[in-house]
């Protein structure tokens, strides 16, 4: 199974990355590394260390393939252009960037994924975070979330398709009714349409977001272990985009595979957990962000129990504009 790793200039954490990434000794490794940045004499250096670190760390018999940028393209360039290299070769990969350490049980599981799901286009990507330490149900191995997460990742050439790092489909997402299909609460759909609006513009350094978008617009799952399988260690003083995260040095857990399988739908409370947690959309600032999540939660509740048109003729006679 070919491997992908994609590197800066962190020559220590890259090395223990390339050390698990060993220990699973894939036939084929392809490496993607970004360029210094200009005027940082620094960057030449641990740059060019980086890619001593690869040279000399690859000590398994492996076909090793590189794509080195001789000037900084930044991590939205640099991973866009990176991954379609590696699709431009193979048809499905595992990726790992250097702070993200993997237990040898992350390959197997996305091995064994990669040629489960290979042909249901449903399926986009394969986690290897399981940032809630939630098992599956029902003894299954895995389970599928609405989040792919880039800590640690697998998919194929057929999904990758889909990507485009300046999310040309967005405006016709949003006019054709997405945000609504996609999300249950206002909040969330708030939340997510005023990040796409900000990661349209090429002045934003994130690739990961478009991926996600890519996904959520294919109407696409992401397969996410029972146990979490890959550890960011990425926070340290040298960290660009993982400064104090919360969920660095999550723990990591055998795995084994099982015959039984899960639902091919979102497992809402994990979403909702990773909504919350991760991405922090949960987190309401002053009155207005108060109002808005007590409005979110019940609006909800009055679905369930069946009061629309009870609280619509209420809002009427109250003034109130509640949808």
């Amino acid at each position: 199974m070919p491997v992908a790793l994609f590197a800066f200039n962190r020559p220590e954490t890259t090395a223990a990355v390339l050390r698990a990434i060993g220990r699973a000794r894939p036939r084929q490794l392809l490496v993607v590394t970004d360029g210094p940045r200009p005027g940082n004499a620094q960057d030449r250096e641990r740059c060019d260390e980086v890619r001593r670190v690869v040279q000399s760390g690859v000590d398994w018999p492996c076909e090793l393939l590189t794509s080195h940028a001789e000037v900084n393209l930044g991590c939205r360039r640099r991973i866009a252009s990176g991954v379609d290299w590696v699709f431009s070769l193979v048809s499905e990969a595992i990726v790992l960037e250097d702070d993200c350490v993997a237990h040898p049980d992350f390959f197997a599981f996305a091995r064994a994924m990669l040629d489960r799901y290979r042909n249901d286009p449903k399926v986009m990507h394969v986690n290897g975070t399981n940032l809630w330490r939630k098992s599956a149900g029902d003894g299954a191995s895995h389970f599928f979330s609405g989040y792919n997460l880039p800590w640690g990742w697998a998919t194929w050439k057929r999904a990758w398709n889909h990507y485009h790092v300046e999310m040309t489909a967005f405006d016709g997402f949003v006019s054709g009714g997405g945000i609504e299909r996609r999300f249950q609460h206002s909040r969330q759909r708030r939340y997510f349409h005023d990040q796409y609006l900000a990661h349209c513009s090429p002045a934003t350094n994130s690739w990961d977001w478009q991926w996600i978008f890519a996904t959520w617009a294919a109407n696409g799952l992401a397969v996410t272990p029972a146990v979490n399988l890959v550890s960011n260690i990425g926070d340290g003083s040298d960290a660009l985009h993982c400064t104090n995260h919360p969920f660095c040095h999550l723990p990591v857990h055998d795995w084994s595979d099982s015959n039984n399988l899960p639902p091919r739908v979102a497992d809402c409370d994990y979403d909702r957990f990773v909504f919350e947690e991760y991405f922090g959309g949960g987190r309401v600032h002053g009155w207005k962000g108060l109002c808005n999540a007590w409005m979110d939660d019940f609006q909800a509740l009055r679905i369930r129990v069946g009061l629309r048109s009870k609280i619509r003729d209420l809002s009427k006679r109250l003034g109130v504009g509640i949808k």
